[in-house]
């Protein structure tokens, strides 16, 4: 398997690996099986694992993939009932941050709370 091990940190995965999660996502998704909360929330995954190869613009593809009523209704309530996928989300902003996707707090909504304790 060809990923970057850090000490503390999940693996990175390569693009090409990235690439095949979003296959299979895209294969399940076109059975009809998975419902559009979920899609969603997986594309956001996805994309931060983009940010993670260092594959940036891809990953901001993906984001602009999903329609503005997800960002606005759903994952606010995903953020509060799952801890990891909140820290994704907050990892993902911070880094949207960084790159100048975003100003700050100020572009966002995001849940006021710490992120999980590992």
């Amino acid at each position: 398997m060809n990923t970057t091990e850090q000490p503390g940190k999940p693996p990175t995965r390569t693009r090409d690996q990235v690439d095949e999660a979003l296959k299979v996502i895209e294969q399940i998704r076109a059975t009809g099986t998975m419902p559009d909360d979920s899609y969603h929330k997986c594309l956001v995954s996805l994309a931060y694992e983009y940010f993670r190869a260092g594959e940036d613009q891809v990953g901001l593809i993906i984001l602009n993939r999903i329609p503005a009523s997800y960002y606005e209704t759903v994952q606010y309530q995903q953020m509060l009932d799952d801890a990891s996928y909140r820290d994704l989300v907050l990892l993902l902003v911070y880094r949207m941050i960084q790159m100048g996707v975003v100003q700050g707090a100020d572009d966002l909504y995001v849940p006021n709370q710490a992120p999980a304790q590992a």
